[in-house]
């Protein structure tokens, strides 16, 4: 009897595990973006539906209303992916949602069509945008299968661009004041919105208010279509061969009155002599048929002095007129409107019966000349009249057979020369009365000057065998177009040197110098110099900054010129202070820490001189630590959840805090808790070593939904309740009006009121101690012909049977841990 106990134990527990099964899996049903591929869980099975309000066309930056239906009446509920390769999707219908992005909507939850959205065409220029969409119906089972999609995909051009008409602007004619001899000139600005060319443009011209149609579409209007007192006007209307644009009007512009000219004027007798009178004869010419200009004023001028008493006369009386004047006169003219500008005649000279004196002879001295010589001009004349002696000179010096007005004296100095220059001077006399002809005197080259070496230093008395001096000259040149280049010339113990310079230590060493201009040397000067021993050299190769794992192994170099063999002392110090490492070449890893600035210096020896000693500092660069997320193997949205930066590591220290920012909020601390509160959680993690060294990384947190009860339902039997429900979950707490009742691992729950009426009752999801407060609430009422039902036989029956088969069973389990006797 034992045995079949137990069968029986067994059997019951087998159905409980039974009824706790899950019936399937939960699709996702809050959408997904991007899916034009089209969603490969729903199955193969297509779906009937409609897309309205997208264009065949677009125009650039116009909003469109998209709605997608499903047609399927088998199909209750569903979602939707569209995307876009251009524009930007807005205002999201009910049940819809856009991505960050703008180029994707999809359903926030199953739900029924149709789902709408906008859709904002790109910029002009964009092109072929491309839509794709992706519909799913489903049949609300709470699984993928039984489902249908479809998808599609079209592609909308953009519309092309209407032409816009050109336009015209600054619209003048030029020149505003005009006269007959002038062309009139339309100016204006073309301009196209889509930088068509002008093409077919129309211009027309309005002289006194009528069109002259002989000048259509000329921009000018030349000088014998005009006349004085004629008022011009034009207008344009700009074409780019497609549209024409607005009209436009110039201002109008009068033809004014033209200014006479005066067209010649002259002194007669051209050549006058004492006591001849001086007339004026001239002509002028006016552009204006009609107008006849006259004389309007006069002036006369002697030695370009202003006679202001012949103002207005057409001659000079021949009393004002004498031997060696030199007269001109100015002239206007006038045609009754306007006066003309002054016309000015060629001068005239009056003549004398007096004969002039004749240059004989005219020289310059010396006759070899440089830059550093004064010239002088002498010269001999002569005079036919009796007692006439010369009573003025005038001097010209001519450079290159071009006049030199800086000097009219008989000497040029030196400082007016240059080498290579030809100078020669021309002289004249005058008896009182009359000068002489120009007489010129010879030309005359200036030839080269010497440089002169001044001084020549060295800047030591001593050098090594690298000749490591410096020779310092300073030489002057009186011609300053001369480039003065310096020779220089070696002796070592008194021998001539050629080619590179050679020596070894107690060689003297005599520099010659001069300088030359290309044609003469200068003088010569001297310098002595002795060869010394050359120190050695060392210098560093390598990085400053290594850090804590290895050895420093400073990477030295030494030299010698003189090729003596070099040894180095090596002195280190930690932090400034002295260590006990000695000579040593190197120092060990571990005795090396981040942070630490370890100084070698380094001396070489070649065994006579020690060289220059170089110092050498080395920092201990900090290795960044390496930051790690770890976060448990399950999140839940809306519950707490830890997260840890315990597993970072530092190779070189510890880890000593640590940052987190969390969908844009900070925490501080190795450990954090917090409650996300959607799907998908951005997570930056930055750490900290003791050295203040950060380092970072970056997670997304992927948090599911909490089970919760759905499709509660009650049924009451007597003054029993049973309430069950769906959903999967480990366990369950069931309240009853705000009260928990219990938990149980089974989707359904017995509960028998003492108190008659309404009773809410909610089941809550467990997930490990805590209690998932969300999901439905389901109401049962018990009444009072209920709770006396309760009290009859049946119900006392019923209980007397239930303690029964509790004692029978709880028999039946302690059984199986009695030790069997047979």
């Amino acid at each position: 009897m034992g045995s079949d106990m137990r069968k029986s134990v067994l059997a019951v527990l087998l159905l409980f595990l039974l009824a706790t099964v899950s019936s399937g899996t939960e699709a996702k049903i809050n959408g997904i973006y991007n899916v034009s591929g089209g969603c490969s869980c729903h199955g193969s099975v297509t779906v009937t539906y409609s897309l309205s309000g997208n264009p065949t066309t677009y125009s650039p930056g116009t909003t469109y209303s998209l709605s997608v239906d499903m047609t399927s009446s088998y199909y209750s509920v569903g979602g939707f992916s569209i995307e876009v390769t251009k524009g930007t999707l807005s205002n999201p219908g009910t049940n819809v949602k856009i991505n960050s992005q703008g180029d994707s909507a999809t359903h926030t939850t199953r739900s029924t069509p149709p789902w709408t959205v906008d859709w904002t065409a790109p910029s002009q220029g964009s092109g072929t945008m491309t839509l794709n969409l992706d519909v799913v119906g489903a049949n609300a089972n709470g699984q993928n299968s039984g489902d249908a999609t479809s998808t599609y995909s079209v592609q909308i051009p953009e519309q092309a661009a209407p032409n816009q008409p050109p336009s015209a602007a600054y619209v003048s004619i030029s020149p505003s004041l005009a006269t007959t001899t002038d062309t009139l000139q339309l100016n204006y600005a073309y301009s196209d919105p889509d930088s068509d060319a002008e093409s077919g443009t129309q211009i027309r011209w309005y002289r006194d208010g009528v069109l002259i149609s002989a000048l259509d579409d000329q921009p000018t209007v030349g000088s014998g279509n005009t006349s004085k007192g004629q008022f011009w006007n034009a207008s344009i209307t700009p074409s780019d061969g497609t549209d024409s644009g607005s009209l436009v009007e110039s201002s109008t512009v009068e033809i004014v009155n033209s200014v006479p000219v005066v067209d010649s004027a002259a002194i007669s007798p051209a050549i006058p002599l004492e006591g001849d009178e001086l007339t004026l004869s001239y002509s002028f010419s006016d552009a204006d048929s009609g107008d006849t200009p006259a004389l309007n004023d006069t002036r006369w001028y002697v030695d370009g002095a202003r006679i202001a008493a012949f103002d207005g006369e057409v001659s000079v009386p021949s009393i004002a007129v004498h031997s060696g004047d030199v007269w001109h006169a100015e002239i206007t003219a006038s045609d009754g409107f306007d006066t003309s500008t002054w016309f000015t005649t060629a001068t005239v000279t009056v003549g004398s019966l007096n004969t002039a004196p004749t240059m004989t002879m005219v020289s310059i001295s010396p006759a070899t000349a440089n830059t550093t010589t004064d010239l002088t001009v002498s010269w001999l004349s002569s005079d036919t009249d009796a007692g006439d002696s010369e009573e003025a000179v005038e001097i010209k010096w001519s450079l290159g057979g071009v006049e030199y007005p800086a000097v009219t004296t008989t000497t040029l100095a030196s400082s007016h020369t240059e080498k290579g220059q030809t100078w020669n001077a021309s002289v004249r006399v005058n008896d009182g009365q009359a000068w002489s002809d120009w007489l010129d005197s010879n030309d005359i080259t200036i030839i080269n000057s010497p440089p002169v070496l001044e001084s020549f230093t060295i800047d030591s008395n001593t050098s090594t065998i690298t000749h490591e001096f410096t020779l310092n000259h300073s030489s002057y040149d009186d011609d300053p177009i001369d480039i003065v280049e310096v020779d220089f010339e070696y002796f070592v113990n008194g021998q001539p040197q050629t080619g590179v310079l050679q020596t070894v230590a107690g060689d003297i060493v005599r520099i010659d110098a001069r300088v030359h201009d290309g044609s003469d040397y200068s003088n010569l000067l001297s310098v002595t110099i002795t060869i010394i021993s050359t120190p050695p050299t060392i210098s560093f190769n390598g990085s400053t900054t290594p850090d804590s794992l290895s050895d420093i192994v400073p990477e030295l170099t030494t030299g010698d010129i003189d090729g003596d063999a070099v040894s180095i002392t090596h002195v280190w110090l930690k932090n400034g202070f002295a260590t006990n490492l000695g000579n040593a070449t190197s120092v060990p890893a571990n005795r090396l820490a981040p942070g630490d600035i370890w100084t070698l210096m380094a001396t070489p020896n070649d065994g006579t001189d020690d060289g220059e000693t170089i110092s050498i500092s080395f920092t201990i660069d900090n290795i960044a630590p390496i930051a790690n997320i770890t976060s448990e193997s399950s999140v839940w949205v809306g519950l707490p959840t830890l997260l840890s930066a315990s597993t970072s590591s530092d190779v070189d220290g510890i880890i000593t805090d640590a940052l987190w920012l969390i969908d844009g909020v900070e925490y501080g601390g190795i450990e954090v808790m917090f409650t996300p509160a959607e799907a998908e959680i951005d997570i930056i993690l930055t750490v900290y070593d003791d050295q203040g060294t950060s380092a970072n990384t970056s997670s997304t947190l992927t948090a599911a939904i909490p089970p919760s009860a759905q499709n509660l339902k009650s049924v009451r039997a007597g003054s029993s309740i049973t309430i069950t429900w769906e959903g999967s979950a480990e366990n369950w707490s069931v309240y009853r009006d705000g009260v928990v009742l219990g938990m149980t691992s089974e989707n359904t729950w017995s509960d028998s009121p003492t108190v008659v009426g309404l009773h809410h009752y909610n089941v809550y999801a467990v997930i490990g101690e805590v209690e998932v407060m969300s999901g439905d609430t389901i109401t049962a009422e018990l009444t009072i012909d209920d709770a006396r039902q309760a009290e009859g036989p049946e119900s006392g029956l019923g209980m007397a049977l239930g303690i029964i088969m509790i004692l029978v069973g709880g028999a039946g389990i302690a059984s199986t841990f009695i030790p069997r006797r047979d």
